[in-house]
């Protein structure tokens, strides 16, 4: 976990950061450019007092920092976790993934971080914060028993139960994420190799990717104990990335139909392979070569083509149909009596209701739609045949 976390940002970008934080940083131990009063859906301002703690926290304990070790970093990391245990109206948001997940994630984190400092976290405060990460939603009922919410608070429950020696609360934990790892009618993997969330919704990015970022995760955390994933729950995994997850991009470019409301975010249909690298490294052997061409494809070191084979898959499932050539990929996404149209929310994608009206992705570089949804109009999505309606429904939902 302590590993995990450390991956990033890297030294010299951190320490930039840090530089700043030091001049932000109270006596008291808040930061004075925070409204903690705040409670908004998106970009909640508490959470960033959290991260920037946690952010202290690998500078702290990093060699590669000039930081490691310093006692000042040190005093402001605890002013700063003592201020937050301390407010006397607690931080809240109208959206519930902040304190469900976003922060105990951090804090367990972060906690975990300290362990491997010079100087500790005194217990009473270790406590303290522990006691953020049981401000969650139940993991028995929506929306916490869904798809990547489900992996994403597990992961915190695993941290709380490494910080406190509980094995119950692991083993609670762990059981919930493997029983996830499954085909199903709801929420994640769906028999064709497709991911819903939030209903019969496609959602193959996004939450997909979240639900996959968990899972590795987790498997990481656990491998080689009594714990460990069964093959059979792996081979699933690995089915539905190679042949779900991966199919719906060219290159480093992601398929717009595939990532939700997601499609109102900056660099949006744009990825990495960080998270093929790690799944690679939980799959067996016989499929590394498959990861690694489609590693080479997002990296940039082969061209978009390269191992793709001529291929037409219909997800039926989620009424979604892609056709996958060396020279091209094309999708199409129509919504039916069996499926949902993409959603709006939290303020993200409020006029986009006709998305799967026939919606129909070209891709030949991958970067054809790359960051243009500012600039569309959208009442003529590719594809589409829709009225010209104007203006559009806003804050339509799925």
């Amino acid at each position: 976990m302590f590993e995990n976390y450390q991956s990033s940002p890297a030294t010299d970008e951190m320490d930039k950061d840090i530089s700043i934080l030091f001049t932000l940083i109270q006596p008291n131990g808040s930061f004075k450019d925070l409204n903690y009063a705040d409670k908004s859906m998106t970009k909640w301002e508490p959470d960033k007092h959290i991260k920037r703690l946690g952010k202290m926290t690998k500078a702290y304990t990093r060699p590669s920092s000039d930081f490691y070790q310093d006692e000042e970093l040190h005093d402001g990391i605890i002013r700063g976790m003592n201020y937050w245990t301390g407010l006397k109206q607690e931080p809240i948001s109208d959206n519930w993934w902040w304190l469900s997940i976003s922060v105990p994630k951090e804090i367990g984190s972060m906690l975990i971080t300290m362990k491997y400092g010079e100087k500790q976290v005194p217990k009473d405060l270790e406590n303290k914060m522990i006691e953020w990460m049981n401000k969650t939603v139940s993991i028995t009922k929506s929306p916490g028993k869904d798809g990547s919410n489900l992996t994403d608070i597990a992961q915190h429950m695993i941290m709380q139960a490494v910080l406190t020696e509980n094995s119950d609360l692991l083993n609670r934990a762990v059981s919930v994420v493997s029983e996830s790892i499954q085909i199903t009618k709801g929420d994640g993997i769906q028999r064709d190799l497709s991911f819903h969330a939030h209903g019969p919704e496609l959602y193959m990015h996004g939450y997909g990717r979240e639900y996959l970022l968990g899972i590795r995760n987790v498997a990481v955390y656990i491998v080689g104990t009594s714990f460990s994933f069964k093959p059979a729950q792996i081979a699933l995994i690995s089915d539905f990335v190679r042949n779900g997850y991966l199919r719906s991009m060219r290159g480093k470019y992601i398929d717009y139909s595939v990532i939700g409301r997601g499609i109102a975010r900056v660099n949006a249909t744009r990825t990495n392979s960080g998270l093929v690298k790690q799944l690679k490294a939980i799959d067996i052997e016989d499929h590394q070569q498959e990861y690694q061409d489609a590693i080479d494809r997002i990296d940039g070191k082969k061209p978009v083509s390269y191992k793709i084979e001529p291929r037409n898959i219909h997800y039926w499932r989620s009424d979604y149909t892609i056709h996958q050539r060396p020279e091209f990929l094309v999708s199409l996404n129509s919504a039916s009596t069996r499926t949902v149209k993409t959603e709006s929310g939290n303020g993200e994608n409020l006029t986009g209701q006709f998305l799967t009206e026939g919606a129909m992705y070209i891709a030949v570089k991958g970067d054809e739609y790359f960051n243009i949804f500012p600039n569309w109009e959208w009442n003529k999505i590719p594809g589409s045949t829709t009225p010209e309606i104007n203006p559009l429904k806003k804050g339509q939902t799925g």
